[in-house]
C-alpha cells in the first residue's frame, strides 16, 4: 500500500474512533442529565447536586448542567453558589432569557437589588413575550416604592399571562398600594376566579 494511501486510512480510522467516542460519551452525558432531572423533579436536591456536577467536572462547557445547579442551589438559598453556577451559564448563553431572569433572582436574595433589575430588564429583551420577567421586576420595583413603574411592569405580565393567578394579584397589592381601590378589587377578583376549584362538570 502507498505510503500516501496508509495515511489516509489511518485518519480515517482515528476519525471514526474519535467519532464513536463521542458519541458515547453524549449518549452517557444525555443519560446522567436526565436521571439528575428524575432526582430534582422528585425533590431528591442534594443526590441530584451531586450528579450535575460530576457531569459538570466531565463536560465544564455546558451551561444547561451550571444553569441546573444554579436552580437548585436558589432552592437551596445558597444564593453565593448559585450565582457562581448562573454566571458560567451565561458566560456560553449570554443571550438566554431564563439564564438572566434566575441571576436576577439569585442576585436578590444578595441584596444587590440594582443589579438584579438590570438582569431582569435584559430578560425582557431578549423575551418580551415572557410575562415572568415582568412580574419579576414589577415586584422587585414595588418593593422599592416604586408604584408607578411597577404598576406598568405587571400590567404587562398580566397582557402577557393573564390567567397566571398570581400576576393578579400582584398587580392587585399594586393598585392597593397606590390607593387605587377599584382596580385592586378587580384584579383580586381575577384572582379568586382562577384561583377557585373548578366545579365537576355533569356525568
Amino acid at each position: 500500500m502507498p505510503k500516501e494511501a496508509a495515511e489516509v486510512e489511518r485518519q480515517a480510522f482515528a476519525l471514526t474512533q474519535q467519532s464513536q467516542q463521542e458519541t458515547q460519551q453524549l449518549a452517557q452525558f444525555e443519560t446522567e442529565f436526565m436521571h439528575a432531572q428524575e432526582l430534582e423533579f422528585s425533590g431528591r436536591s442534594q443526590e441530584a447536586i451531586e450528579i450535575y456536577e460530576r457531569i459538570l467536572k466531565a463536560s465544564p462547557g455546558e451551561p444547561q448542567v451550571s444553569f441546573a445547579l444554579a436552580r437548585l442551589y436558589l432552592n437551596a438559598r445558597q444564593p453565593q453558589q448559585a450565582v457562581q453556577y448562573i454566571r458560567r451559564a451565561l458566560e456560553r448563553r449570554p443571550n438566554k432569557a431564563d439564564y438572566h431572569e434566575l441571576y436576577a433572582m439569585a442576585l436578590l436574595e444578595l441584596g444587590q437589588v440594582s443589579e438584579a433589575e438590570q438582569e431582569l430588564r435584559t430578560a425582557i429583551l431578549l423575551e418580551p413575550s415572557d410575562g415572568a420577567s415582568y412580574n419579576a421586576l414589577g415586584n422587585l420595583l414595588l418593593k422599592q416604592g416604586r408604584v408607578d413603574d411597577a404598576i406598568d411592569a405587571l400590567e404587562q405580565a398580566v397582557r402577557l399571562a393573564g390567567d397566571e393567578a398570581s400576576y393578579r394579584l400582584n398587580l392587585s397589592n399594586a393598585y392597593r398600594q397606590k390607593g387605587d381601590a377599584a382596580a385592586a378589587d378587580r384584579e383580586n377578583s381575577a384572582y379568586q376566579r382562577l384561583t377557585q376549584p373548578k366545579q365537576p362538570g355533569p356525568e
